[in-house]
């Protein structure tokens, strides 16, 4: 019976598993789909190909702190950020964290006749919410 029980729960947790990896593969198919579309509309744009999640500050949790921090930086003609400056943050805390993120982004970069280019100026808002 224990046995029983068991194994149960391996196919159950196993079925749980291969689910989640077919939602990840089909968001990750339909992200392919739209990033497809908005090329073919705007075939010139610089667009994300790689974001990452933001990890929330050990101290922030201790302290049960929410905020944002609003960073912005030049993509670069290679698809890289660069000149990372902090331009709103709601505590300090969330500064070094909001920088490493954005350092790890990768973009397909602008075109411009035929060429990549650097784009100053983007912006991305980071969201600390501990509720």
């Amino acid at each position: 019976m224990k046995s029983t029980f068991v194994f149960v729960i391996a196919v159950f947790l196993l079925a749980l598993v291969l689910t989640s990896c077919s939602s990840q593969n089909e968001k990750s198919q339909l992200h392919d789909k739209k990033l497809s579309e908005h090329l073919k509309e705007y075939p010139d744009d610089y667009l994300p190909k790689n974001k990452v999640f933001v990890k929330y500050p050990s101290k922030a949790i201790r302290k049960k702190m929410s905020g944002y921090c609003t960073v912005q930086y030049t993509v670069t003609k290679e698809g890289k950020t660069a000149h990372h400056e902090v331009i709103d943050c709601s505590n300090d805390v969330f500064v070094k964290t909001s920088i490493r993120a954005a350092k790890k982004f990768r973009y397909e970069p602008k075109v411009r006749n035929g060429e990549p280019v650097d784009v100053p100026g983007v912006r991305n808002s980071f969201t600390f919410d501990i509720h």
